[in-house]
């Protein structure tokens, strides 16, 4: 066996392991489409390997192999199956599987941190080194740029010009004005030429001549034969 774990620790998983390949064999019918069986899967796929392992004889290439392992179980799949397990308990109709399943994986979690060397460097900081091509890179705190005055010297001459935004193009103020001027003048002429507004009431009234003048010009004087015949 390998010394990288105690033999009762050694023990204790092939107990645990035994557990989930029953669990998984009774529920795979019932349970093979849920979302959380994959990473049950992915437990007892990766937990089966690592015991294999930890069972033969050591040597430097066995070693490597049971802390990869060990850290792909531990900062990986342990974290997915404890989200997809809580899951199954906050449905509610499985609560007492769920449980179940917590508890296997909190044995498993705490033998597999016994092993020597797993906690040095995490399984996702490896990931990452993998995938930047070993290169590190760090975040620089540059700070908040606030304008300084710099010496620069100038044909000889030391001037200070100080960081600050370029200025902003604006338009010549004469044309502004000269353009409001000519629309306050058009808007004058055009009230000039336009008439009063006249009530109806004012429009339909029409002055009717003076009758009784009329009357007076149309009569004649009367003559005698008139009187007679009046």
């Amino acid at each position: 066996m390998s010394t990288l774990l105690p033999t009762s620790s050694i023990r204790a998983l092939i107990h645990e392991c035994n557990l989930i390949r029953i669990l998984y064999h009774r529920n795979k019918n019932q349970h093979h489409a849920a979302v959380w069986w994959k990473d049950l899967n992915a437990l007892k796929r990766n937990l089966t390997k690592l015991i294999t392992l930890l069972s033969q004889k050591p040597n430097s290439y066995k070693d490597k192999e049971i802390l990869r392992l060990s850290k792909k179980l531990k900062f990986h799949i342990v974290k997915d199956c404890y989200r997809s397990f809580n899951g199954v308990i906050a449905l509610g109709q499985f609560i007492t599987l769920g449980m179940v399943l917590i508890g296997m994986l909190a044995k498993v979690h705490g033998e597999i941190s016994k092993i020597q060397g797993v906690d040095d460097v995490s399984y996702s900081a490896q990931k990452q080194r993998q995938k930047s091509g070993g290169h590190e890179f760090h975040n620089m705190d540059i700070g908040e740029e606030i304008g300084e005055e710099i010496n620069v010297e100038i044909q000889g001459s030391s001037a200070k010009e100080q960081i600050a935004q370029p200025p902003v193009t604006q338009e010549p103020l004469s044309m502004a004005v000269m353009s409001t001027i000519s629309k306050d003048q058009q808007q004058q002429k055009k009230k000039k030429k336009t008439k009063p507004i006249v009530d109806g009431s004012s429009v339909n009234k029409v002055t009717k001549p003076n009758k009784e003048g009329k009357d007076k010009k149309k009569k004649k004087k009367k003559s005698a034969i008139d009187d007679i015949f009046g």
